[in-house]
C-alpha cells in the first residue's frame, strides 16, 4: 500500500470516528435531558460542589491570615505557598 492509499484511510477513519464521537455526544445530551438535565451539564451534586468552592478559598485565606507560617495541619508551608493563596507575609 502506497502512502497516498495510507493517508487516504487514515483520513476516512478519523471522519469515521469524528462522526461517531458526535453521536455519542448526542446520545449523552439526550440521556442526560431525560434524567432531568435539559442542558445536558452537571448534575446536582457536581453543582453543589461547584457552589462551595468560593467559601473552601475564603475559609483558606482566612486560616492562612491568621496563622500564617503554618497549614490547618500545622505544618510549615512554603513561603511561595502562602504568597500564592494570599495570605499576608510576616
Amino acid at each position: 500500500m502506497d502512502t497516498w492509499s495510507t493517508a487516504y484511510l487514515a483520513r476516512e477513519r478519523i471522519e469515521e470516528l469524528r462522526a461517531r464521537a458526535r453521536s455519542d455526544r448526542a446520545a449523552r445530551r439526550l440521556r442526560a435531558a431525560r434524567r432531568g438535565r435539559a442542558d445536558g451539564g452537571p448534575g446536582r451534586i457536581a453543582r453543589a460542589l461547584a457552589a462551595w468552592r468560593p467559601v473552601r478559598e475564603a475559609a483558606a485565606r482566612i486560616m492562612a491570615a491568621a496563622d500564617p507560617e503554618t497549614t490547618p495541619g500545622s505544618r510549615r508551608r512554603a513561603p511561595e505557598l502562602s504568597r500564592r493563596i494570599g495570605a499576608p507575609s510576616v
